[in-house]
């Protein structure tokens, strides 16, 4: 049987202390490459030995696989209800499904008989919150439920807190770092200080030459042509590549994992194919080629690069849209909740304006992401100390007065307010905006001054109260 490691033993007593308490669903969160499968595996092992029967549930094909590779590594005895799967055995204590065969078989169509459960584990739980799968689950109404995710939080980095009542955490991404069950990433991406703010910037091919190193790599795309071109691009560089997609079959896949490991394969790529259900741990380089817009998605593809193996001490991330300036460096702790008025994404923009999270540091000479010190760990470039002299604008100071009488307080707040509206009306702006600027200065709004309930344009004010603003512009 495989040995536990201490935060693994730790966060399965932490959640027998949930059900203890009264809670039964209960949702275990864990960053990808730290042992979710093998967790549930071992809660599954000790349910079975008190005569519980338990039911798997997973979205994806490989997911199924894995778990019941895993459970074969615990000695537990299980069935699969998968399509063109052998292995369908419904006596057996444990059940491993995929979510789509029991929905058709066991509900739309009634094919078979949903299999018993006093224990319902599902794997990647975000996907559980769908109409089908909560429906699904739903039928177990007197079942434990355990959700299983590296990423707890929606698509839109809500939490899962209507429909889990407790939240556990494993260890965080530091400390696996730390004790090497995760490796570190060095993280490469666009230079905003040059202007660049949207988009993608840099030829994919050259910037994988010079930052890549040859290492086996994963990269992410928006779409299906865009991850074909890419692959094209690579081939005619004489870099072995190859695409996946939805429509690629299973054997052909698991041929591009052998490849991979075998060395003879450098690149896959893909769109939203290997965010999840991917265990190669030789992959240890992840292109963005593609905006991550949310820390999910963001987190999810990192994922495929920070699991350890023989003779690989980094990963390396060659970030073409610079997700990893908004989302913080892959070794940040992330704070999760269920809660849902909050989104993950929120939590992360506070922490690192709150200082509890580095703000990642570009290096100009090598473009390497880094946090921690002035000096690049890559090519040893020292950033500009603070205590030079403050760069300047050529600008003029203006007299700052001690005190207004109220006729030369309200001249200026007519003034400021004629400023703002001239503004927003040549930026096609609203009166909102133009009131919530004067406010920014003003400390209140401008209420007794021509300010319109209904959201006019700014220009639309300007021209029926002031048009001398307009000729000023």
């Amino acid at each position: 049987m495989q040995e536990l490691r201490p935060y693994q033993t730790d966060v399965i007593e932490r959640v027998r202390q949930r059900l203890r308490d009264g809670s039964k669903r209960v949702l275990i969160q864990a960053p990808t490459g730290s042992g979710k499968t093998t967790c549930s595996s071992e809660i599954i092992r000790c349910a079975t030995l008190k005569g519980k029967r338990s039911l798997f549930l997973a979205h994806r094909r490989r997911l199924v696989q894995q778990k019941c590779e895993r459970l074969d590594n615990f000695g537990v005895t299980y069935g699969v209800v998968m399509r063109d799967d052998p292995r369908y055995r419904p006596g057996a204590p444990v059940q491993v499904a995929s979510r789509d065969t029991l929905i058709s078989r066991g509900v739309r169509n009634d094919w078979i008989g949903l299999p018993p459960a006093d224990l319902v584990i599902v794997d990647e739980a975000r996907h559980g919150m769908s109409d089908g799968y909560a429906g699904l689950i739903d039928r177990y109404p007197d079942a434990v439920v355990i959700g299983l995710d590296a990423t707890p939080a929606r698509s839109d980095g809500r939490g899962l807190g209507d429909f889990y009542q407790a939240l556990e955490c494993t260890a965080p991404t530091s400390q696996l770092i730390r004790e090497g069950f995760l490796v570190p990433v060095r993280c490469y991406a666009p230079d905003r200080k040059k202007g660049q703010r949207r988009g993608l910037h840099g030829d994919p091919v050259a910037n994988w030459r010079l930052y890549g190193e040859g290492r086996p790599t994963v990269l992410f795309t928006t779409r299906v042509a865009e991850s074909r071109a890419v692959c094209d691009a690579f081939n005619a560089e004489n870099i072995p590549a190859a695409h996946i997609d939805a429509h690629t079959p299973d054997r052909e896949r698991d041929q591009v994992v052998a490849r991979l490991r075998a060395g003879t394969l450098k690149v896959v790529s893909n769109c939203a194919i290997w965010t999840e259900g991917v265990d190669v741990p030789e992959l240890s380089c992840c292109v963005l080629l593609r905006v991550a817009g949310s820390y999910v998605l963001f987190a999810q593809c990192l994922g495929r690069i920070m699991r350890p193996a023989s003779g690989k001490t980094d990963a390396v991330l060659i970030d073409h849209a610079g997700a990893v300036l908004k989302h913080g460096m892959p070794s940040n702790d992330v704070e999760w909740k269920l809660e849902v008025s909050e989104t993950v994404d929120q939590r992360n923009t506070k922490a690192r304006k709150e200082g509890k999270t580095a703000k990642p540091l570009l290096c100009p000479k090598c473009f390497l992401l880094f946090t921690g010190s002035i000096v690049c760990p890559a090519c040893g470039h020292k950033r500009p100390s603070r205590s030079l002299p403050v760069e300047t604008r050529n600008e003029l100071l203006v007299e700052v007065l001690a005190a207004m009488s109220p006729h030369e307080r309200r001249e200026r707040e007519v003034r400021d307010w004629k400023r703002c509206l001239a503004i927003m009306a040549h930026k096609g702006r609203t009166v909102g905006q133009a009131a919530a600027m004067w406010r920014r200065e003003h400390g209140r709004w401008p209420d007794d001054l021509p300010n319109p309930s209904s959201p006019w344009l700014a220009r639309r004010l300007v021209l029926d109260v002031y048009p001398e603003c307009i000729r000023s512009r």
